[in-house]
């Protein structure tokens, strides 16, 4: 079984501040409670590097739920895609950047930003990330923000007979808007994610061109024989 280790997660605040820092911070005030939600002022992203992932943990998954004791659940239903591309060895590539989904949770939507999603162990057995993000709960009526938080956590995957995923939180810890620690995530809590779609090449979308991106990483690493042919 083969694993890696990544490079610090510490990374992930450059995209706010000008220099790195490992603790939460104050958000700009158009993220705070009271603020009229504008995706607009989320943070700019861009695509920090590449890293395979198993087929299991790729293609498109959804989680209809979160149980949070053996006879307790909550819903939280959203929609997950893993995978961009594939080398010329027939291995899956996932690009690191920011994602973002959204969560209905009736009167309100919850919008999630994965400001980083950082791979800490990979195998074929089980997939170990660390994340990195924002919560920000929006009124539908109104359009304003009513609670905003930001989360670090750290999620295993592992897969199930019947092709779904399993994902446990591993750690976590809760921060609001102005970088104040609220709460620790239990652990234990999990979830079932189903498989909605297989894997599929994303060459290009309206907002990467991962294809290009992917080709430009490999020849930085010195992996040029792991360039897929055009069509693959």
């Amino acid at each position: 079984m083969t694993a890696f280790k990544p490079l610090s997660l510490i990374l992930i605040f450059t995209l706010w501040l000008p220099s790195a820092q490992a603790e939460p911070f104050r958000l700009r005030a158009e993220l705070h409670e009271g603020s009229k939600y504008d995706e607009r002022n989320l943070p700019s992203d861009r695509i920090e590097k590449w890293y395979k992932i198993p087929p299991w943990f790729a293609g498109t998954k959804i989680r209809k739920k979160i149980q949070i004791k053996p006879n307790v659940s909550v819903r939280n239903e959203r929609e997950r895609t893993r995978g961009k591309q594939r080398d010329a060895k027939g291995s899956i590539w996932e690009a690191q950047r920011q994602v973002r989904y959204d969560i209905d949770r009736g009167e309100t939507v919850e919008h999630v930003v994965l400001l980083t999603e950082e791979p800490v162990e990979i195998s074929n057995q089980s997939v170990l990330m660390h994340y990195i993000g924002l919560r920000i709960i929006e009124k539908k009526d109104n359009h304003r923000i009513v609670e905003t938080q930001q989360n670090d956590e750290k999620h295993l995957f592992t897969p199930l007979p019947d092709g779904a995923i399993k994902g446990a939180n591993q750690s976590g810890e809760v921060f609001d808007a102005d970088g104040f620690k609220l709460y620790k995530i239990p652990s234990g809590t999990s979830y079932i994610e189903r498989k909605v779609s297989d894997f599929e090449v994303v060459d290009q979308d309206d907002k990467y061109n991962y294809r290009s991106n992917f080709i430009e990483y490999l020849k930085e690493q010195g992996l040029e024989n792991l360039i897929p042919k055009k069509g693959n």
